[in-house]
């Protein structure tokens, strides 16, 4: 069944800390609801990315169903110990709406569920796309604008299509105020508040905000966001140092963080529930993947090396795969995704500069040398579909000893927001494809 949802839009300030003021529009929305929640695949899943991004101007309107053609996308085939906590009586500012993570619109019915489509947040063109497989795309969500409201959305750096056509998107915002390309945010002069968004946002596929959280300044720098099976979102809350699981009405129902008494992460990046009830957290400050169960202990753990150093740099995101027990994780600042079994050992990784296995092997012809992926997700198919983010492309390569890219969208280290090209993507994933989350 699908649902009708009339929203009234109004604007408040708030300050969110470690970004700046905040201009946050509060939708409230009502209607009936049939719908059911998504039931996504079992396997694990981790994300995490490095800083947060910011967007230029985006191209189309927000929420719109569209069939432009790319010229670019095409398809050729643990120690230590730390503490949770559950705090069912803090109440954020969250859309009011029953069962909205559960709701859908015609549209959405209809639209925006299309298998195997990818949904693309496209960091500094401040919007999120979906394209098919021969690089048409066909809805969006964001104006381009670099500030917050009801059409846009700065800086993404995260999203996810639900099975019932809605997007889950990550309302990141740039705190650099356009120094790494968001020429929108570079407009806006300004200055050192950046351009914040701090929002978590629930759209339907006519465009339409059904739930948000984060308009109060709960939340600085939001970086992933992922609905579990209960409903609840479970969200990385980077510039709090926190990972924060909300319910629809915006109560905590657990949080694991500073205010626990101490600063247990370090710029966090991404966070993915398992299917053991434990939290997958990329921890990219501090250079670790760490898994913590729901008292806050730490249960596994892999980046820093007994003598100090560190095997990672940076990791961006970390998903559990299902089938190995093996943790699959965007290595960031090494340029590579990386498979590592439970027991440390390097199984599978792959280099994104020489577009290889090799860690040695030269820069590709015309990319560039620092392209820091972001997301890496391992597919259904067994594929890894890879948000190489300063390549300014999205592609999905095989896996085995020689790799071959199987998909790509976007120009190589050419950003824009015309057609066929991204801007920083930070994150991609498969519609229909939930072999990354651990629900």
């Amino acid at each position: 069944m699908s649902k009708t949802i009339s929203c009234n839009a109004s604007m408040s300030w708030g300050f969110a800390a470690g970004i700046g003021i905040l201009g946050a529009v509060l939708v409230a929305c009502s209607g009936d609801d049939n719908g059911s929640s998504p039931s996504p695949d079992a396997s694990s899943g981790s994300a995490t990315g490095s800083t947060s991004g910011s967007g230029s101007s985006g191209s189309g309107s927000s929420g719109s169903s569209t069939t432009g053609s790319s010229t670019t996308g095409s398809s050729t085939s643990g120690s230590g110990s730390s503490t949770g906590s559950a705090d069912g009586g803090t109440k954020g500012d969250a859309t009011t709406m029953e069962a909205s993570v559960e709701a859908s619109t015609e549209a959405g019915s209809e639209a925006g569920t299309v298998e195997g489509n990818a949904v693309i947040a496209d960091q500094y063109n401040n919007r999120v796309i979906e394209v098919d497989s021969h690089g048409n795309i066909v809805w969006t969500f964001g104006d381009g604008k670099a500030k917050p409201g009801p059409t846009s959305v700065v800086s993404p750096n995260d999203a996810e299509r639900l099975a019932n056509g809605q997007t889950l998107i990550s309302g990141t915002g740039d705190p650099s105020g356009g120094a790494q390309g968001d020429t929108a945010c570079a407009a806006l002069d300004a200055g050192s508040g950046g351009c914040p968004d701090n929002r978590v946002l629930l759209v339907n596929a006519d465009g339409g905000i059904a739930w948000q959280y984060g308009t109060m300044g709960e939340l600085s720098g939001p970086v992933a966001a992922v609905m579990l099976a209960s409903g609840n979102v479970l969200i990385t809350d980077q510039g709090n140092n926190r990972i924060v699981e909300v319910t629809q009405d915006g109560g905590v129902a657990w949080q694991y963080g500073p205010a626990d008494g101490g600063s247990l992460l370090t710029g966090p990046n991404s966070a993915v529930r398992l299917a053991n009830g434990d939290t997958l957290i990329a921890d990219e400050g501090a250079n670790r993947v760490v898994e913590i169960a729901s008292d806050g202990g730490v249960v596994w753990q892999y980046g820093p090396a007994a003598d100090g150093g560190s095997t990672l740099n940076a990791p961006a995101f970390a998903s559990r795969l299902a089938a190995s027990g093996n943790t699959l994780i965007s290595d960031s600042a090494n340029n590579r995704i990386v498979e590592v079994a439970s027991d440390g050992g390097v199984v599978w990784s792959y280099y994104t500069t020489s577009r290889s296995t090799s860690a040695t092997a030269a820069t590709v012809d015309g990319g560039n040398a620092s392209p820091t992926p972001t997301r890496g997700i391992r597919l259904a198919n067994g594929n890894t579909l890879i948000s190489d983010q300063f390549n300014q492309q999205v592609i999905e390569v095989t896996g085995g000893a020689s790799p071959t890219i199987a998909f790509t969208y976007g120009q190589l280290n050419v950003a824009g927001k015309g057609a066929g090209q991204l801007n920083a993507p930070y994150d991609a994933k498969r519609v229909g494809d939930y072999t990354w989350n651990g629900q």
